[in-house]
This record gives C-alpha cells, structure tokens and sequence, in this order.
C-alpha cells in the first residue's frame, strides 16, 4: 500500500498497475485508472484517500482500528492531551525570557555577544497569537480528511479498516486527538518561527 503511494507520486504507472493487481483489483484497473487520471497528485490528502479507497484493509486492520481508537476513547486522554499542550504552550515565552536572562550575565561573564534575547518573548506569544488561524484550519482539515496536513504533505500512507460514517465515528478518538495536536503543533510552529526570526534580527543588529 506504501509502495502504491510511492508510485503515485513518482508518477510510475507501470509500478503502480503490478501493485494494484497485487492487491487484488484484477478486474477493476479500468476504473482505478480512470480515478488515478482524474486525481490531483499535488494534493497528498487526495491521494492518500484514492489508496484507501482501493486498498483492502486485512482482519488485523481491523482489529488494530478498533483497539487503538478504544484506547483512545476515554475523557482521561483528551484532558491529559489538551492540558499537556497548553501548558507546552505557555511555557514556551517564560523559557525564552529565563534563557534570555541566564544568557545577559553568561555573555558578559564570557566576553562574548549576546545570543538569546528578552524581545523574543512578545515575538513568540505574537507568533503563536497569529498562528491560532491556521491552526484551527489544520485541525478542521484533520477532521475532514482523517489525517494531519502536515503528515498528509509528507506521502504518507494510513491504511483505515472501517469504511462510511461508521468507520469515522470509531476513528473519531484518534481524528479529534490528532486535530488538536495539529492546532497545537501550527501554533507552537509559528511561536517559534517568530522568536526565531526576532533573535536572527537582534544577532544581525
């Protein structure tokens, strides 16, 4: 199945066909080749549903699916979840201003130039504030297409065992779990970004 998305994106339709075959779709390579003609290989979360859609889950798929979102299921996990990345999230400004305090009295004790900067802190909280936007549109995104922006981007594939509405009400744990981690990853992303950007500015004078 991984090796069908590698073909995809590599464009290599004589691989693709051998593993399709394998796959046992024998008898309907004309439509799977129709559907791959009309697919949007820019589009990795496009794709990834295309494999899904002609891939056949195993009996261990879909006992692993229903395992994993049973774990999942449970208030306990959300609650640790979120907490974990709220507090990741606010304690990312009060890191960078202790670091940039430690780093004022090293660099003088040192005889060398300042590298880590107070200014930092309201670039990360303003990245992080700009970042809320696209976070939540990657968290909805998750939800939509059953699998992270971001991990959709690298071409990957996720094999799903239940199809229709039901499959995504037992996926429904992990998608929610992963569509907030996707809204804090986004966030945390862009709060770096900016502290980043702000100390590359301060280091340049």
């Amino acid at each position: 199945r991984q090796e069908a998305f590698n073909a995809i994106k590599a464009n290599d339709t004589q691989k693709l066909e051998v593993l399709l075959r394998r796959l046992g779709h024998r008898d309907k390579m004309d439509d799977i080749a129709a559907g791959i003609g009309n697919l949007d290989l820019n589009n990795p979360a496009a794709v990834n549903q295309f494999i899904r859609k002609v891939s056949k889950p195993s009996r261990w798929d879909y006992v692993l699916e229903l395992y994993i979102n049973s774990i999942l299921s449970g208030p306990k996990t959300h609650i640790i979840n979120a907490l974990s990345n709220t507090a990741n999230a606010a304690a990312s400004p009060i890191e960078r201003g202790a670091a940039a305090g430690v780093e004022q009295v090293l660099a003088r004790l040192q005889r060398r130039p300042v590298e880590r900067f107070f200014s930092e802190v309201p670039a990360d909280m303003l990245g992080a504030m700009e970042g809320i936007g696209e976070g939540v549109r990657a968290g909805l995104a998750t939800l939509r297409n059953g699998i992270n922006p971001a991990q959709a981007s690298k071409w990957e594939f996720r094999q799903i065992a239940f199809r229709g509405w039901f499959g995504r009400v037992i996926r429904g744990p992990g998608t929610f779990l992963e569509a907030t981690d996707a809204v804090n990853y986004t966030v945390n992303y862009r709060a770096a970004l900016g502290a980043l950007a702000k100390r590359q500015v301060r280091r340049e004078g």
